[in-house]
């Protein structure tokens, strides 16, 4: 098995397939010293659109595959993630700037998020509840649908794999959206390491592209969850658009903007923009961003005789 065979990446974004991306190429480059490394495939608005649709059809069989399916898939990506640490961590050097100490730990990271998620699809998928009128009373977990991935380029593999991972283990099919600078070890890898574990086509999208991307995502109706790492700047975008969004549809939670020490959580409201604010710690808003993990599922309750 080749590791990243550029002929089928090259230029390219990824649906469950490698195709030529309506919005052109982007060159990847080593900001240390300018060096062109290869190029992605740059979508435009018409590539997240059917992503989208296509990530929402393919959720549905893989929410219903057997749990055993989905966890063998995970414990696969966590083998293939330690299997290729030492290419991987070649472009992630290259293009985060990061030292190899950083990009070892970052790796390791994925492998041990991969080893947690498979866990997660034999978890209980409800409780019963106390009632005092009806004789059953129980809720049930069920993945939320298609979740975006909007990651930075400072860790791309961490801070993506830490939403990416547990997502796809409940169910959900991703669309990740790696920053534009790092869309090989943020996006590609990703692409081929749940490939080659046996994800379904079309689960797995990454998209790599600016910020008219990230946008479309945060409101496309097929996205039912968006997970966002990035700057404070961006994130309150996110957090505006993303309220804008679900306003109709019910409460929405976000944690956005990290600076040192601090994130700002955003709560909106179903009805209007009536948001409260408060600072967190930057742990504590990347703890609230993806754990637990159950945060990719939502409850469905039933009450009966």
């Amino acid at each position: 098995m080749a590791f990243l065979d550029e002929r089928r990446w090259q230029g390219k974004i990824f649906d469950g397939t490698w195709r030529t991306a309506d919005g052109g190429v982007t060159a990847v480059v080593e900001p240390a010293t300018g060096d062109k490394l290869g190029t992605v495939g740059f979508a435009a608005l018409s590539d997240l659109e059917r992503s989208a649709l296509r990530a929402r059809e393919a959720q549905v069989a893989w929410a219903s595959a057997p749990f055993r399916q989905r966890a063998a898939v995970m414990r696969r990506a966590a083998e293939l993630w330690a299997t290729y640490s030492d290419d991987i961590q070649g472009w992630l050097v290259r293009e985060s700037g990061g030292t190899r100490a950083k990009t070892a730990r970052e790796l390791s990271d994925a492998v041990d998020e991969c080893l947690e998620a498979s866990a997660l699809p034999s978890h209980a998928l409800g409780e019963v509840l106390p009632s005092e009128k009806a004789p059953l009373s129980m809720s049930r977990r069920v993945p939320v649908g298609v979740v975006g991935v909007i990651a930075p380029f400072n860790a791309p593999v961490k801070l993506a794999i830490r939403s990416v991972a547990p997502a796809l283990g409940l169910g959900n099919a991703v669309i990740l959206k790696p920053d534009p600078r790092t869309p090989v070890s943020g996006g590609v890898v990703f692409a081929w390491i749940f490939e080659e574990a046996g994800l379904p086509a079309g689960v797995l999208h990454v998209l790599p592209g600016g910020g008219d991307i990230g946008s479309a995502l945060v409101t496309d109706a097929n996205v039912q969850a968006v997970s966002f790492t990035g700057s404070t700047q961006a994130g309150q975008s996110v957090g505006e658009r993303a309220v804008s969004a679900v306003h109709d549809e019910g409460a929405a939670t976000l944690t956005f903007g990290k600076t040192p020490g601090r994130a700002r959580r955003a709560e909106a409201a179903p009805c209007g923009y009536d948001a409260t604010r408060a600072s967190v710690s930057a742990s504590t808003a990347a703890r609230f961003a993806v754990s637990p993990a159950l945060r990719w599922c939502r409850a469905a309750s039933a009450s009966g005789a």
